[in-house]
């Protein structure tokens, strides 16, 4: 039998342990007269749809999170994979006139093209927090000059009352009536981050969630604990919590 790993001791589950060969089926490539777009294959009866929706546009990221957390084997295929993926999701943004990209994007034998049905921007925030994860694993400025960019188009996009979704990114003046929530919870908190010092946010000690939150790993909360149990340590909060004090330290009725 396998022993168990040490405390502490990171290990990766299996689908990450397979590096980026194990997906080379997931994708593919479609050339232009200016350069090869890599993108998440959609596949009905067999077929691959020629389209990027905004919202596989996380991949990139996940694939560097998981170069930052486990990979040994294969860190520089798959840190290329994730930068050739998120190429063309930045490539969305930065071929229309306000710089956002659109909810859905096609190919064709000119390369990327316009989905007429889908030409609006929710301010989604899967391409910025892409940037961010393949800035922490790389250090390329790269990444930080292609968030400068967005940044300055999201920008644009302020409101007297907050920042407005697009109706067409090629009409940047048509501006819809709302702000999605996310906005806030995620996409300016990936931009935050990337501009950020890494102390701001340990990804070595943190899990971030769908919606963005960062919640401690159950290594650096167990190392945590064990800090303050050793130590003695204990807060007021703690302390008032073990006597059944409520919230304003007195024993609730």
């Amino acid at each position: 039998a396998r022993a168990p790993p040490a405390r502490g001791q990171r290990t990766a589950p299996p689908h990450a342990r397979g590096g980026a060969g194990a997906g080379g089926g997931w994708f593919e490539s479609w050339r232009d007269a200016a350069a090869p777009w890599l993108f998440l294959k959609e596949v009905s009866y067999s077929q691959t749809i020629p389209k990027i929706d905004h919202l596989a546009c996380f991949l990139p990221g996940t694939l560097a999170l998981n170069v930052l957390r486990y990979s040994d084997h294969g860190r520089n295929s798959e840190l290329l994979l994730a930068h050739k993926l998120l190429q063309t999701c930045v490539h969305m943004y930065f071929r229309t006139a306000s710089d956002l990209a659109p909810e859905i994007t096609r190919f064709n034998a000119r390369g990327l093209v316009d989905d007429q049905g889908s030409m609006h921007n929710i301010l989604r925030p899967e391409t910025i927090e892409s940037i961010f994860m393949l800035w922490r694993a790389t250090k390329a400025q790269v990444y930080r000059n292609w968030g400068q960019r967005l940044l300055a188009a999201f920008s644009r996009m302020k409101t007297r009352y907050g920042y407005a979704s697009l109706h067409n990114v090629n009409r940047p003046w048509d501006l819809r009536d709302d702000m999605p929530s996310y906005f806030v919870a995620e996409t300016v908190k990936y931009l935050f981050l990337l501009f950020a010092d890494d102390s701001a946010l340990s990804l070595q000690d943190a899990v971030i969630t769908t919606e963005a939150h960062p919640l401690p790993t159950l290594d650096s909360a167990a190392a945590r604990l064990d800090v303050r149990w050793h130590c003695g340590g204990s807060s007021d909060g703690q302390r008032a919590a073990r006597r059944g004090d409520g919230a304003a330290g007195r024993r609730p009725a």
